[in-house]
């Protein structure tokens, strides 16, 4: 069961000066994480470590993906490479430029490698709204030794819908014991977490159509009596592309892999970076008479998190290590009869957002 964590402690930690995750933390995880599931995650991830050596080296996913609207203005750039570098290819990776089309101005990001050598983080200057920019960074020979894809930071144009505590939010699953899941539902509140869910391919405004094929965006960021202030740091990190909504509002989408946030206050850059594999994502949008949508039902994503992200929460700050240390895992991703990974998933009945100015991104 997961370790009892106040509020008010977490607060204080997640106020203290940001932590810098390079390599030399994953020399240092089996000895700080060596209790609870952690131990099984350190046995079993030298399994999967094993296996994704023989891979090829590329580019798996960003932030910002490639032609993503709504990027963050302080955009914290990942890359996730489909397995750890080595020393010298780390040492390959360059700095990554934010081009603005239009300005001809350049943003320059330093790398920063995350914990276990699998991922490169960026912290670029502050960008514009509302603008078109092209994304560049210069990789190892190995892995293609270039990358370049565009994205904006125009906001997603579709209704927008509020998920809070209030409105249902909840983590329903973490692995296997349910305690777990009520426990980090116990420290939200109704500011935080806070996402804001656009449907982009829907009218803003008025009624709707449907059947409709929309590309949900979300942004975590916290609630104020009047205000959603959508993080910058991160802008509309999690995206499910075509969903299909039917005449009657329902949706069941399935796709590879998604990156989620998941922000309690603190130190944005801290937040705990999740990226579920396989998630669904069901519920229904809801209509008045007229067809002017009002909110959405029974909404809910369920995924898988797995080894790599459940240590990357363990060298995170807390509650995140007492989390990853105390989920009873309950998915094997190697068939090799030890559970590796965590079912997770977060459900919420979100309203819609009547006035989009009160939408501070």
């Amino acid at each position: 069961m997961l370790a009892e964590v106040t509020v008010e402690a977490y607060r204080l930690v997640m106020s203290r000066a940001p932590i810098r995750w390079t390599l030399v933390v994953a020399a240092a995880l089996t000895a700080a994480t060596s209790v609870g599931c952690t131990a099984t995650l350190d046995r079993e991830w030298e399994l999967i470590a094993e296996e994704l050596a023989g891979l090829d080296l590329a580019v798996e996913a960003t932030i910002p993906a490639a032609g993503a609207l709504g990027a963050g203005r302080r955009a914290a750039a990942y890359l996730l490479f489909t397995r750890p570098l080595t020393e010298d290819e780390a040492a390959d990776v360059g700095d990554l430029t934010f081009f603005d089309i239009r300005r001809e101005i350049t943003q320059v990001g330093d790398p920063d490698v995350d914990f276990d050598g699998q991922a490169v983080r960026f912290f670029p200057e502050q960008l514009t709204r509302n603008l078109d920019y092209r994304l560049t960074v210069d990789l190892p020979d190995e892995a293609g030794s270039s990358l370049e894809h565009p994205l904006s930071t125009a906001l997603p144009a579709g209704p927008a819908f509020e998920l809070t505590a209030a409105t249902g939010l909840a983590l329903a699953r973490a692995g296997g014991e349910a305690a777990d899941a009520d426990a980090v539902t116990d420290l939200f509140t109704d500011a935080q977490p806070l996402y804001v869910l656009r449907a982009e391919g829907l009218p803003a405004t008025g009624p709707v159509a449907l059947p409709a094929t929309v590309d949900f965006g979300m942004a975590p960021g916290d609630r104020g009596e009047d205000l959603y202030d959508i993080v910058q740091t991160w802008g509309y990190v999690s995206w499910f592309q075509g969903v299909e909504i039917d005449s009657e509002g329902r949706f069941e989408h399935r796709q590879p892999a998604v990156f989620f946030t998941l922000y309690i206050g603190g130190d944005a850059r801290e937040s705990a970076l999740l990226r579920f594999t396989d998630p669904v994502l069901t519920g229904r949008l809801l209509r008045d008479d007229d067809g002017t949508p009002t909110g959405i039902e029974d909404f809910r994503i369920e995924g898988v998190l797995t080894t790599r992200w459940i240590r990357r929460l363990a060298v995170g700050v807390r509650p995140w290590p007492d989390v990853a240390r105390s989920l009873v895992l309950d998915v094997d991703t190697n068939d090799n009869g030890t559970p590796d990974s965590a079912t997770f998933a977060f459900e919420a009945q979100p309203p819609l957002i009547t006035d989009p100015e009160n939408i501070e991104d």
